[in-house]
This record gives C-alpha cells, sequence and structure tokens, in this order.
C-alpha cells in the first residue's frame, strides 16, 4: 500500500480509539438523563469532534515538518477519516445505553435502584478512577525501579 492510505488507515484507527475511550469517559457526567440515542449522540459526538479538528490540525501543521513536500492527508478529508470509527462507537455506545435504560421507577426489579443521575457525582467517580489508575502506574513503576536496584 502506499503511504497515504497507509496512514489514512492508521488515523482512523487511532481516531476510532481516541473517540470511544473519551465517549466511555463523557458517559460518566454528560447527558445522564438523556434517552440512549441522545446520550450516545452527545458522548460520541464531542470526541469525533475533538478527534477530527485534532487530525485537521495536525494535518495542517504536520507539513511544517518537512516542508519539501506536503502532507499526504488533506484536511478536509479528517472529519471523512474519523465517520466511520466514530459511527461505530454511536453503536456500541448507544447498545450499552440501551441496555441499562428504564422508563420509569416502576420498571425496576424489587430491590433494585436507579444510578445516581447527579453530572457532578459521576465526575467525581471517573476523577477517582483516573487517580486509582495513576496510582496503580505509578506503584508499577516504583516496584520496576526498586527490583532494577537490586
Amino acid at each position: 500500500m502506499d503511504d497515504t492510505m497507509m496512514l489514512s488507515l492508521a488515523a482512523a484507527g487511532i481516531g476510532f480509539i481516541a473517540i470511544y475511550f473519551v465517549s466511555a469517559a463523557l458517559g460518566f457526567f454528560v447527558a445522564l438523563n438523556a434517552r440512549p440515542s441522545r446520550r450516545a449522540a452527545w458522548n460520541v459526538g464531542i470526541p469525533y469532534a475533538l478527534a477530527s479538528g485534532g487530525l485537521a490540525y495536525l494535518c495542517i501543521h504536520g507539513a511544517a515538518v518537512d516542508t519539501s513536500q506536503p502532507f499526504p492527508l488533506d484536511p478536509w478529508l479528517a472529519p471523512l477519516l474519523m465517520a466511520p470509527g466514530a459511527l461505530v462507537a454511536f453503536l456500541l455506545r448507544f447498545w450499552h445505553f440501551r441496555a441499562r435504560w428504564v422508563d420509569g421507577v416502576e420498571d425496576l426489579a424489587e430491590g433494585e435502584s436507579l444510578s445516581n443521575d447527579d453530572w457532578r457525582a459521576g465526575l467525581v467517580e471517573l476523577l477517582i478512577f483516573i487517580c486509582l489508575l495513576l496510582a496503580w502506574g505509578i506503584w508499577r513503576v516504583v516496584v520496576k525501579l526498586a527490583v532494577a536496584s537490586l
């Protein structure tokens, strides 16, 4: 394959991964009370716009690294490259939200309760999760350095 095709596939794949993980993080505090389709649209639309804009920025300013030849991707193609990944991410998030959707409290099984619909609580939950991941990563580095120094 030529370089442009490989770069396009890499951009689309990295875009999907970025869109999915950012939308999963946004799922903690964005559009909590919305129906599944609207919630998935909000949770995927924001990262799609950011990823498309980021790729367009890289396409425009990536040529500044080597000015002898133009960057192989056109910045206007960035939204098109991200669209298939965004569609797959939307479907995955929609199915996730639809599986957990209830129309009302009366539809819940006995002993079940609704999740917290306060965006602040979701944001705190996300921050705690990120702090735990950072602590785990720091612990791994400390243990690796301790073992290496023996």
